[in-house]
């Protein structure tokens, strides 16, 4: 905040979108592997009410919304391995990327592949997959950087 002036908003730069993407890269796929590892029954069934919600916010193209039940279903990722700071970088992380949601939401095609990319992360968590489980959310991620550089 600049008195007299406002707030200022540093545009959001490739590299910075790069880096938070690599660094999700790393965290995200150790947390699906543990997910599919250590995962509650009430905890994947939470990951599944989620998609669900998400299928109707997108249907309804509902982009603030899919943002948040986005946020939450890598949150309960996140909180089913157990691991409390894998989870508090997680959250840093999402943060981060919160900026950039809207450009990486930004059409019907997107949030469809959004859906499935989630929904196989869940199925290979759901069936205590860890390599399947890595291996889905790596390409999720791989997908929204994709997504994030032909939009910017």
């Amino acid at each position: 905040m600049i008195p007299r002036k406002g707030i200022i908003i540093k545009p959001v730069s490739m590299n910075e979108i790069s880096d938070v993407a690599e660094a999700r890269q790393v965290n995200e796929t150790c947390c699906a592997a543990l997910a599919a590892d250590r995962a509650t029954r009430e905890q994947i069934e939470r990951m599944k009410q989620l998609l669900q919600l998400s299928e109707q916010a997108a249907q309804d193209r509902d982009v603030e919304q899919l943002m948040l039940l986005d946020r939450d279903f890598h949150s309960e990722i996140a909180a089913a391995t157990q691991n409390r700071i894998l989870a508090d970088v997680s959250r840093q992380l999402q943060e981060k990327s919160l900026r950039v949601w809207f450009i990486s939401l930004n059409n019907i095609e997107q949030l469809r592949r959004v859906q499935s990319e989630h929904e196989a992360i869940c199925e290979a968590i759901a069936g205590r997959d860890v390599e399947a489980a890595r291996t889905a959310m790596e390409g999720h991620i791989s997908s929204f950087l994709s997504n994030i550089s032909k939009s910017i």
